[in-house]
């Protein structure tokens, strides 16, 4: 019996902190509880939180089949929306493309119509030395 005695004195500041972690386990689900029915939050809704104020449902509502068809018609506006944009930027990344590789061509087309310096210089020459014999 003794030896009982002893043993629960030398395990005393293991049985207060064991029992102190347990009286503040249930301090703060207590504190936790009470917050959760003041804000009117159910944490054992489905749709509780940011999913029932998006959806425009109380907490222990449930999605019925007209709200289901309303999101899903939502849904099917968005990916048409979706899809025209991806049409208009095909359209503007083609126009885009096609104007650059226009530019390419007639910018080619220009180096090969228009003379170069020296082209141009012994042109100016024989057009002057023509006109200069002719004008004389």
């Amino acid at each position: 019996m003794l030896e009982m005695l002893e043993s629960i004195i030398h395990n005393v500041p293991v049985v207060v902190a064991l029992a102190l972690v347990a009286i503040a386990g249930i301090i703060s689900w207590a504190v936790v509880s009470v917050m959760h029915a003041r804000t009117g939050y159910n944490p054992y809704s489905a749709y509780s939180g940011g999913i029932a104020s998006a959806l425009g449902l109380a907490d222990d509502d449930e999605v019925s089949g007209r709200q289901f068809k309303v999101l899903e018609a939502q849904l099917k506006a968005r990916d048409g929306e979706l899809q025209q944009l991806k049409d208009r930027v095909a359209v503007l990344e083609r126009i885009i493309t096609d104007r650059a590789r226009q530019l390419d061509e007639d910018l080619a087309a220009m180096q090969r119509t228009t003379p170069t310096a020296d082209e141009g210089v012994s042109d100016l020459r024989a057009a002057g030395s023509s006109g200069a014999g002719a004008g004389r």
